[in-house]
């Protein structure tokens, strides 16, 4: 609950700096629409030529490109700012003031800077979702919305821990912004289901760099049968990230008190 307030807090003290520039929520709107509709495009030209892509039909896509739209602006919104901030806090040596507030202090590093802005892309993926299912057929049942939300709630955890894992390394190596730019370079494969890459890069993009715990298996559950050997998966590979990355960052800190005192 003290974890919630202060999330809270940050995000309305970055509230307060973004609304003196009201003008970037335009231009963020303007972003994200033109990326949605690059992404519909392509899955329309795509399904002007199959009528299936992986046993995923058009409408099946446009909620996986939903999905992704929303984990997308989750990692701008908070995950990617907040981790480059703790990079160059460890590199300038000024990070100590982060580990002497009255708080988990990697808790703290993943919320330490907020683009406000960015809600708009959850927005619009959650939106594009939402009427590409009230489109459909059929509907989704309530229980079936439910096991959607938990997942795309897995699937948010799941990228989180794979970012803090990258960024933790910082640690040890000081130069690692590149390697957060390359994690957000191989997330854009989100914008297809994992099925359609072969074995490695599948196995890659499952456990490496999350896109089937936080992209495909949300969009699945909603979609398709409910997949129980996937869901065990999904929640394993959160779990393994998860660990880890408390593991690495206890092992971090360590090492970094230890070369500043």
């Amino acid at each position: 609950m003290n974890g919630l307030r202060v999330l809270i807090a940050y995000f309305r003290a970055a509230l307060a700096v973004e609304l003196e520039y009201r003008a970037n929520l335009t231009v963020q709107a303007l972003e994200a629409f033109t990326g949605l509709l690059t992404s519909l495009g392509v899955v329309a030209l795509l399904f002007s030529r199959t009528s299936s892509l992986g046993g995923w039909s058009a409408r099946d896509l446009v909620v996986l490109v939903g999905v992704y739209t929303m984990i997308g602006g989750f990692i701008n919104l908070i995950i990617q700012p907040s981790l480059q901030r703790l990079v160059r806090d460890v590199v300038s040596g000024t990070f100590d003031s982060t580990l002497l507030k009255p708080a988990d202090a990697q808790f703290l590093a993943g919320i330490g800077e907020i683009q406000v802005w960015k809600l708009v892309d959850v927005v619009f993926g959650g939106a594009t979702v939402a009427v590409a299912l009230g489109s459909g057929p059929t509907v989704p049942t309530v229980g079936g919305v439910v096991l959607s939300v938990l997942a795309l709630l897995l699937g948010a955890v799941a990228v989180a821990c794979a970012w803090f894992i990258l960024a933790t390394t910082v640690f040890w190596f000081m130069n690692v912004e590149n390697i957060l730019v390359t994690a957000q370079i191989l997330f854009q494969a989100g914008r297809w289901p994992v099925s359609v890459f072969p074995r490695w890069l599948r196995w890659l993009l499952t456990v490496g760099v999350p896109v089937g715990t936080a992209v495909t298996f949300p969009a699945e559950v909603v979609t398709h049968a409910f997949n129980a050997a996937h869901a065990v998966t999904a929640v394993g590979v959160t779990a393994l990230l998860a660990g880890f990355s408390r593991w690495l960052w206890r092992r971090g800190i360590a090492r970094y008190a230890s070369a500043s005192s």
